[in-house]
């Protein structure tokens, strides 16, 4: 099926209104969709992107993470790709599960000398476009401005059409006039891409259905590398906005054609970060290690990534299908629509997911409320005898938008054997370069970010310090203000100032067929003009002096030992409690 959509415009006169908002996984605080634009009067300001790419050679897999707060009619998604992929939906469970598992943890294990805790011291487009691409616009040659329909078709909740074209005018017309309204902001970016002669996928939801519908958006294509497009994002982005990438393949995923950094954790706020949990999502974007990776990335010119897990995939092993399923076609045996909801619990946890499917096939009557519907349907016997449900329609509804859904993701992440989370806080400013991924072998990298907070005690005075993982040691800021500790007491003060040091341990270019090699901060610009025009693999990176690795303060012993000045009085280890609280459906009341 090709069709064409023709049409001559007075590019003076061209209305472009309407507007929509950029988003593949925002914060619960600032809805939004998750392609590159959505409907609306305004862009809608978008606070991130969250995307899950799995890549068997050159089978890629875009799932990307939806949200949206608005009218269903004003939805829309637009997101431009290199060849006509296959569309799906997925569930939002997926990164769910995966920033619970991923997240960045700071862990401290203290070891105080006992004299010390006796004066009260404790512890406590998703695809590489192709370099021969146009550079410029094509301004015709005579040639006729055309829009085609490459394909089109529905999935889950969704309608779309994948669509190409030779002039972005006549494609941003085409886009309003079909109801994936664009605002005038998009136009140039659109013909960044329109330029690269890429395709664009323009998804809206079907007629009924409503906004709690969405879920995340698939896209199947074939394609040397994944690619997050972030220069069509720049139209409603916000400044150092987050971005993150999950990857499924066989080895650890870098980036390419970006730099990549490893923040310097002797800058972190180590006790605020140990005492607040982070995770979840965009969540504490004001935190020490947020503000210290902004730094790094600032150092590296603003096109830089970090790694924030690398390793084995296993870790998503029957988090999402662990065999709730198994028996969930018992369902079709209740015939009452109480005793079904009732039976709902067993298999399924809240998600808007569930409850759109509930308030489609049950809605809770007027005046009553719907938590108290859904969770004790044993108290609204009356209402749920007077209602018709067809709990057959009920139940092929659960099982293509939730079941199936859950099943396949998990078989996804059984598929492939490594994992990668890569994260950045991107400035508008560089949004003008698509990020690139590929795979190298260069070491796991855990999420688990641990320090020692070793204390000696000195005549009623207290002396202090922190140690990496990797032996470095430094003076920690912000010590618990309960201690009642005079820093100007500590002996290790002087030696022990980070603040002249940089926010990344170490700037890299990573490239196909080559070891990372090191970019100074004062060379991070010359690299970065260099990737600008060339592939990784030709850039030149100015040699690295050579330094000691692991250093430690001058005053501080290399392998801390000896305890208190009381002499042979047994270290206090005290190691870090932390609860992870996982919110589900309320569960029914027990009654007396």
């Amino acid at each position: 099926m090709k069709m064409q959509w023709k049409r001559r415009v007075n590019r003076a006169a061209l209305a472009l209104s309407g507007a929509m908002a950029l988003a593949g996984g925002l914060s619960m605080e600032a809805h939004a969709c998750g392609g590159f634009f959505c409907n609306n009067t305004e862009p809608t300001v978008q606070t991130g992107e969250r995307i899950l790419f799995t890549v068997d050679d050159d089978a890629i897999r875009a799932y990307v993470q939806v949200y949206y707060d608005g009218p269903a009619d004003d939805f829309a998604w637009v997101v431009p790709v290199a060849t006509v992929p296959d569309v799906g939906v997925g569930t939002d469970e997926v990164f769910t599960r995966l920033d619970q598992l991923t997240s960045p943890q700071f862990q401290i294990q203290y070891e105080i000398d006992q004299t010390c805790s006796e004066l009260g011291i404790y512890g406590g487009s998703f695809m590489e476009v192709p370099s021969e691409a146009a550079n410029g616009a094509d301004e015709g040659g005579g040639q006729e401005d055309y829009v085609n329909v490459l394909a089109e078709g529905k999935t889950g909740p969704y309608n779309y059409q994948v669509v190409e074209s030779n002039n972005a005018d006549i494609l941003v017309a085409w886009l309003n006039e079909n109801d994936y309204e664009q605002p005038p902001e998009a136009l140039p970016l659109i013909q960044h891409y329109v330029a690269k002669e890429m395709k664009f996928v323009a998804v809206k939801l079907q007629p009924g259905k409503a906004s709690g519908d969405i879920a995340p958006i698939i896209l199947d294509f074939f394609e040397q590398s994944p690619c997050i497009p972030l220069v069509l994002t720049s139209v409603a982005a916000t400044e150092d906005m987050p971005v993150k990438a999950y990857v499924l393949g066989e080895k650890r995923a870098v980036p390419t054609n970006w730099l990549h950094v490893t923040v310097n954790e002797k800058k972190l706020d180590w006790f605020s970060l140990e005492t607040s949990w982070w995770g979840g999502g965009f969540n504490n974007l004001d935190s020490s290690y947020e503000q210290t990776l902004i730094d790094a990335i600032e150092e590296a010119e603003g096109h830089a990534f970090t790694t924030e897990y690398a390793g084995t995939s296993s870790i998503m092993e029957k988090q999402l299908d662990f065999g709730q399923y198994d028996s969930v076609s018992n369902l079709l045996e209740i015939e009452h629509p109480a005793d079904f909801v009732m039976s709902l619990q067993n298999y399924f946890s809240g998600s808007n997911q569930l409850l759109n499917i509930l308030r489609k096939y049950i809605p809770a009557p007027e005046g009553v409320n719907e938590n108290a519907f859904y969770n004790w349907p044993e108290d609204f016997m009356a209402e749920y005898d007077a209602l018709d449900v067809d709990l057959e329609a009920l139940y092929a509804e659960l099982e293509a938008v939730i079941v199936k859904p859950i099943q396949e993701a998990q078989e996804m992440f059984d598929q492939f054997p490594y994992l990668t989370r890569l994260y950045s806080r991107v400035p508008i400013n560089a949004m003008d370069r698509d990020p690139i991924f590929d795979f190298q072998d260069s070491g796991d990298v855990s999420n688990v970010r641990k320090a020692t907070f070793h204390m000696e005690c000195q005549n009623g005075g207290f002396s202090y310090y922190m140690e990496l993982e990797n032996g470095e040691t430094f003076i920690p800021e912000n010590v618990p203000s309960w201690w009642n500790i005079n820093e100007n007491d500590n002996r290790y003060a002087e030696a022990g100032n980070v603040d002249e040091e940089p926010a990344a341990e170490v700037i890299e270019l990573f490239a196909p067929g080559l070891e990372p090699r090191v970019v100074q901060p004062d060379d991070a610009g010359y690299v970065e003009e260099q990737l600008r025009m060339q592939p990784a693999e030709n850039v030149d990176v100015p040699a690295a002096p050579k330094v000691e690795s692991g250093s430690t303060l001058d005053s501080i012993p290399a392998t801390p030992g000896g305890g208190c000045s009381t002499g042979g009085q047994p270290r206090v280890i005290l190691g870090v409690l932390f609860a992870f609280v996982l919110f589900g459906w309320v569960q029914r009341r027990v009654r007396a």
